[in-house]
């Protein structure tokens, strides 16, 4: 049965800064480590990538694979999620998942929810171009899991904003550290995202959107 469901709210940095920390894979087990314990590539090509995240939780440790797709320059696709492992995560071979996420900003007048006011609901004008962070949830759950949908709901709603949470922090310390996150590939903020050294998911097509038009 189909449930689908969306979760939106203020990320205020720049669009590039929120795509480039979600590509980032260096900063996945280090800033995330409460949870997430390693990261491996199965494959890679321009445009998908299927992934491996070793994951903990309490006295279980599971493995998740995941394809994800950069569709356009501020929009993702994720699904054929798969678990290896015990615990509740096991579930999840049970429900296909997929997600569509993009970041965007904001053009029109809509209620969102405040990051930075533990994501209580605000409204904000269309004039008002902050950040979005939205993402679709598409979950097509078994008869018998139905009736446990909402609690499905609250579990990703809260793993997606511990993550944002996690991640707008590491932002903003390399924005103190380095400056503005206004596009300028010679600035320090940017520059280590360059390095040959330094691991970006489909790092040619983000630098192609974002830096070639400089």
């Amino acid at each position: 049965m189909k449930f689908e469901f969306t979760q939106k709210y203020t990320f205020p940095v720049t669009v590039e800064s929120a795509v480039v920390t979600y590509l980032d894979c260096e900063h996945y087990i280090f800033l995330h480590k409460s949870h997430e314990v390693a990261y491996k590539i199965i494959s890679i090509n321009d445009e998908k990538c299927i992934s491996e995240i070793i994951y903990k939780s309490g006295i279980f440790k599971w493995a998740q694979k995941t394809t994800t797709e950069y569709i356009n320059k501020n929009e993702f696709k994720q699904y054929d999620v798969t678990i290896k492992g015990l615990g509740p995560a096991f579930l999840a071979n049970f429900i296909d998942v997929k997600t569509s996420l993009k970041y965007y900003q904001n053009n029109k007048d809509q209620l969102v929810g405040d990051i930075d006011d533990d994501f209580k609901e605000i409204y904000i004008k269309k004039d008002n171009d902050i950040v979005i962070s939205e993402i679709k949830y598409s979950l097509n759950l078994p008869i018998a899991l139905y009736p446990f949908k909402n609690y499905l709901r609250k579990k990703l709603i809260s793993m997606k904003e511990k993550k944002d949470l996690e991640d707008l922090f590491m932002i903003r310390r390399r924005m103190k550290l380095f400056g503005i996150d206004s596009i300028n590939k010679e600035s320090e903020y940017w520059k280590p995202y360059f390095k040959k050294s330094y691991f970006l998911l489909f790092k040619d097509k983000f630098i192609e959107n974002f830096f070639n038009t400089q």
